[in-house]
Parts: structure tokens; C-alpha cells; sequence
């Protein structure tokens, strides 16, 4: 599981430092993408947030003294369930998997290639143009333009263009 942000024009009904997106200095959104590990499947896709929002705060379905999100991957996984994320994700280890210091030498190779293989994906998103370029037709309509992206990818994946094996 990972999150990935794209650029946006900051909403004028609701203007402010939430759209902010560190990564690329402007406004913008995120989305927590999950990809199947040992098969080329985009398994889950929330979003759009705002670009502020932290990874570990969408994983867990809003913020320690808010209501939670029922709908959030936390409360997806099943009892014995893991997901493999990067640093952004410490702080739940029965949930998510991140490299620690007492892992084996073995271990953090594959965790490594595990998230590298997911990088791709989020790079293959921006692959299209109207999610590299910064969306200028609205934050609701750009779940639309993400899912339908997600599908493009996903048949690709599925029709000669899979994933590398972990």
C-alpha cells in the first residue's frame, strides 16, 4: 500500500494549506493505492484527499480524536492480514509491514522490491497525461479521471505489460 499525490488547482470554495502537496510545492490530492503482491492486480483505491493528509492518517480512516472512516483499509484487512508499506505507514506493525532495523538482510531486500514494484504503478498512473498535468476540471471529477485510469492500467497488466515477480 502506498500513497501517491497528483496536482490540482486549489478549489475556490475551499481555499487553504490542506491542498498543499509537498512533493511538487503547489496544490494537490492523494490517493491510497494497494497493489496485489504476488499478482498484477490494483486491489484498492480511496481517494481523492487532500494533499496534507498523511498516509498512516488515510490508512486508519481519519485523525486519533475524529470520528473513524468505516470504509478504511485499516478495517479492510482481516484478522492476520498484512499490507506492505513504506516509513510513512509505521506506527500500526499488526497492519502493516514497513523495514525495521531487526529485519534479516533477505527480508528487506524483498520488502524493498515489494514497494519498488508498487512505485511503478504509481508511475504508470502518471503516465497519463491528464493525471501527470496538473487537473484542472474540478477535485470531484478527478476520481473519475483516477478510476478510469486504474482500469487502463489494470488491462494493460493484464494484456502483456505485468508487473515485475517479488
Amino acid at each position: 500500500v502506498d500513497g501517491v499525490h497528483f496536482r490540482i488547482f486549489e478549489p475556490r470554495g475551499d481555499p487553504g494549506a490542506h491542498w498543499y502537496d509537498h512533493k511538487s510545492n503547489s496544490a494537490g490530492v492523494s490517493y491510497e493505492i494497494g497493489v496485489a503482491i504476488r499478482s498484477s492486480r490494483i486491489v484498492w483505491v480511496n481517494g481523492p484527499f487532500p494533499a496534507s493528509r498523511h498516509d498512516l492518517t488515510t490508512f486508519r480512516g481519519g485523525k486519533k480524536k475524529e470520528a473513524k472512516d468505516q470504509s478504511a483499509l485499516q478495517f479492510k484487512l482481516k484478522k492476520g492480514q498484512r499490507a506492505v508499506g513504506d516509513s510513512g505507514y509505521q506506527g500500526e506493525p499488526d497492519k502493516i509491514t514497513t523495514v525495521r532495523d531487526g529485519h534479516s538482510a533477505e527480508l528487506k531486500k524483498w520488502l524493498s522490491r515489494v514497494k519498488a514494484r508498487h512505485e511503478t504503478i504509481n508511475t504508470r498512473l502518471k503516465f497519463y497525461k491528464i493525471l501527470e498535468h496538473r487537473f484542472r476540471h474540478g477535485f470531484k471529477n478527478h476520481q473519475m479521471a483516477m478510476e478510469a485510469v486504474c482500469v487502463a492500467v489494470q488491462y494493460d497488466m493484464e494484456h502483456g505489460q505485468a508487473l515485475f515477480e517479488v
